[in-house]
């Protein structure tokens, strides 16, 4: 277990009744005075110390509150030397439930987003448009979603948007590798990307042919709009 005490309580809570807590209360290094005597004269030294518990108003990251009716866990995942711990399948050894798929799926995507806009100028539209071609790409090659291949894509050479990437996902407990037991149906599900433009229009376009300049392509406009160009169609048919 990572560094910390664990604090053990009875707490009466107003919408829980009477309940059983145990904190995790995670050691922090500071920098204290260690004053001491050298024969006769006092020494004040400045040392390190490295289990100083949290501050009074600092949030505690792994807390479990036990009622007569359910146990409430709130957790973080820690990453050091030793490994993974993780409070709920470490301490109480409950066996880990696996995420559904699209779950993890729409994780990858809310932390690419957020890491983009740290790291990358490109628009929204186009980070996404990436982070969908390259799970297809990599579920239609290993049938599986492989994070770093994902990272790659969408953050080419941005090594630390990579690192932060891995990181958030770590924290989240998604696997590097995420396996994927149902492949014909995620696969059909990301082979296509709906487009959506401002003025109400909806496009449903293959994942393969969004980067052929000769099937579609997207125009920026002096004015700052975009428009959107579909080409070589040889026939139209309305779905009614």
């Amino acid at each position: 277990m990572p560094g910390g005490d664990l604090l053990f309580f009875n707490v009466e809570l107003d919408d829980l009744g009477p309940v059983i807590g145990i904190a995790k209360l995670d050691y922090t290094k500071r920098y204290i005075h260690n004053v001491e005597y050298d024969e006769d004269a006092l020494v004040n030294n400045i040392i390190q110390n490295n289990s100083i518990l949290p501050s009074p108003g600092q949030g505690v990251k792994n807390m479990i509150l036990i009622d007569a009716k359910k146990v409430k866990i709130r957790e973080q995942q820690y990453t050091g030397e030793s490994g993974k711990w993780l409070m709920s399948r470490d301490f109480l050894d409950v066996k880990a439930v696996p995420n559904k798929v699209s779950t993890n799926v729409k994780q990858i995507k809310k932390s690419i987003q957020k890491i983009s806009e740290k790291y990358d100028d490109a628009d929204d539209f186009t980070i996404t448009s990436k982070t969908q071609q390259a799970i297809h790409d990599s579920l239609e090659t290993d049938g599986v979603i492989d994070n770093d291949y994902v990272a790659d894509v969408v953050f080419e050479q941005k090594e630390d948007a990579k690192a932060e990437f891995k990181e958030q996902l770590s924290k989240k407990a998604i696997e590097p590798v995420v396996t994927v037991p149902n492949i014909n149906y995620f696969e059909k599900k990301y082979e296509r990307q709906k487009i959506k433009l401002d003025n109400g229009i909806e496009i449903n376009v293959p994942i393969s042919l969004l980067k052929d300049r000769d099937a579609i392509e997207f125009e920026t406009n002096p004015d700052g709009s975009t428009s959107v160009v579909i080409k070589n169609v040889g026939s139209l048919k309305s779905n009614f």
